[in-house]
């Protein structure tokens, strides 16, 4: 598996999908998509911000494992048989999981990272290492 780095191109994947569906309409009830993000670098930190619309902090989950960030959203879809599943009579909006990973760098401090959930933008905050990060280096008369 090929995972985007922090300074990747667009997921050319997700615009095939996007033509696909355009040209053949949308035929599954879930639709997966790929997650907008910027990235920031800064002396002490790297700066992630993800568009999820439509989202809550309880629907996001962030994991990293073995220096890959992955950024999921969980949704639930009404059962085909549910006696409860209302009856469309124009449905233009259908449920999307959204799903990215990114390789860290190596001077980013995996287990520091501080995310917050705010009006549909999850913004994450991954520190850089201690001694990765410029210093100055004091010089002394003798």
């Amino acid at each position: 598996m090929k995972y985007a780095t922090l300074s990747s191109l667009p997921n050319l994947w997700g615009d095939m999908d996007t033509l696909t569906q355009r040209l053949f309409g949308r035929n599954q009830e879930l639709e997966v998509r790929t997650i907008l993000v910027d990235v920031v670098e800064k002396a002490d930190h790297y700066r992630m911000e993800a568009e999820l619309p439509g989202f809550n902090e309880r629907d996001v989950e962030v994991q990293v494992k073995d220096q890959i960030l992955t950024i999921s959203t969980k949704v639930s879809v009404e059962p085909e048989d549910s006696e409860d599943k209302p009856k469309y009579l124009m449905r233009e909006r259908r449920p999307v999981q959204f799903l990215r990973s990114f390789k860290l760098p190596k001077d980013s401090e995996s287990t520091e990272i501080f995310a917050v959930f705010k009006n549909g933008i999850l913004s994450l905050t991954i520190p850089r290492k201690k001694e990765t990060q410029p210093h100055t280096i004091e010089i002394r008369t003798e």
